[in-house]
């Protein structure tokens, strides 16, 4: 488990963030940020049994791929010797098969105060580094060091990337890995020993490059390109789970760029993405809309006023909470008639593969027939 500042103790070091519940009420999983870790809690005994280190991404795998520069003026998502620590903010917990498991949006922090700071940038720490391929699934040393004589450390590769000072060291006093915050992703772990079942892996960076390139990797205070990509990416901050139809969903929001992931976790081993939602304008220098999704809940159908599910989401930037209605269409079948609601989110089924059902839903419901709807019903209904 990690610690921070040098010589603290944990409970010096450990800063709890969100907490989820097994479905007996008797455990309680809170999310330890900064420390990238999950303390479990006997809600029984009163006591914590252990605390979980979630370890590391390994971007050097394509699945894990990222774009790691806000000065290479492009979208540029590809393998690095990065390894990225999960940094959970939020945490959810639901059941499969009769296991629970939790989710966690890997959103990323660091120590930062007036007194201490753990916060660098990779081109700072460059020649500290002794990159060790051995830390890595998917490069050899060969390809590491041939990517260090080619520029690995400038500001268009890692060198813009922020990193630590608090990462491990070897022997000589060197880092052999790039250490970022936080997975740009969501996980699903199970419950019992917190092994990890599922990562989105670069998911959200490539939804976003299709479906919003002018706006890829945006900043929550001006609509911008490529922002966020030295700084944690979309940012996924917030995650709640719904049964819409007797399916379960995950939606993540994304506190950057704002806006609603949603994924089909019937099978947590094998989620499948199924929409992308997002009521932030862009259409002025200064967002507008809904900005910066910071906590979400989801209203079942039976609790809901009109009938169907709903799933509220509280903005911390723009000070707004917006009410989404979750309606059913049939993918590669156009978009569902739309509901009286202000904004819509529709699920898309199909059993087909992850792919399929991603083109499904920019070729039905995509991300730009989604903002006229939103736009359009506001004018009409302020």
């Amino acid at each position: 488990v990690r610690t921070v500042k040098p010589g603290a103790t944990r409970a010096q070091d450990f800063e709890p963030e969100y907490i989820a519940f097994s479905p007996d009420s008797r455990t309680a999983y809170v999310s330890l940020q900064e420390a990238n870790a999950i303390a479990k809690l006997d809600l029984t005994a009163g006591r914590f049994t252990r605390v979980y280190g979630l370890g590391y991404k390994d971007a050097s795998i394509a699945h894990n791929a990222m774009d790691a520069s806000d000065k290479d003026e492009a979208i540029n998502i590809r393998a690095w010797p990065v390894l990225g620590m999960y940094m959970p903010d939020g945490v959810a917990s639901y059941t499969a098969g009769g296991r629970t498991y939790l989710l966690t949006p890997n959103e990323g922090d660091s120590k930062d105060w007036s007194g201490f700071s753990e916060e660098a940038r990779v081109e700072d720490l460059k020649d500290q580094y002794a990159l060790n391929a051995s830390l890595f699934q998917g490069l050899t040393q060969a390809q590491i060091d041939e990517m260090a004589a080619g520029g690995l450390f400038d500001k268009e590769q890692l060198g813009r990337l922020h990193t630590t000072v608090s990462a491990p060291k070897n022997s000589e006093g060197k880092y052999e890995a790039v250490y970022a915050y936080g997975g740009r992703s969501f996980s699903i772990w199970n419950a019992d020993d917190m092994t990890l079942v599922y990562d989105s892996g670069s998911d959200f960076e490539r939804i976003i490059a299709r479906a919003m390139p002018d706006f890829f990797n945006a900043n929550n205070d001006e609509n911008g390109f490529d922002a966020r990509s030295d700084d944690k990416g979309p940012e996924p901050e917030a995650v709640v789970t719904g049964a819409v139809d007797g399916s379960h969903y995950a939606f993540i929001g994304l506190e950057r760029l704002s806006g609603i992931m949603v994924y089909n976790i019937d099978d947590p081993v094998k989620p499948a993405f199924v929409a992308y939602a997002n009521s932030r304008s862009f259409d002025a220098e200064v967002p507008e809309g809904d900005v910066a999704p910071e906590g979400l809940t989801f209203v079942q159908a039976q609790d809901s006023p009109t009938g169907t599910p709903l799933l509220l989401a509280a903005h911390e930037v723009s000070g707004t909470v917006a009410v989404y209605e979750i309606v059913r269409g049939n993918a590669g079948k156009g978009e569902s008639e739309p509901s009286a609601s202000a904004k819509t989110i529709t699920i898309l089924h199909t059993n087909d593969s992850h792919a399929r059902v991603e083109e499904a839903e920019f070729d039905g419901m995509g991300f730009a027939k989604l903002s006229a709807i939103v736009k359009e019903k506001r004018a009409n209904d302020p």
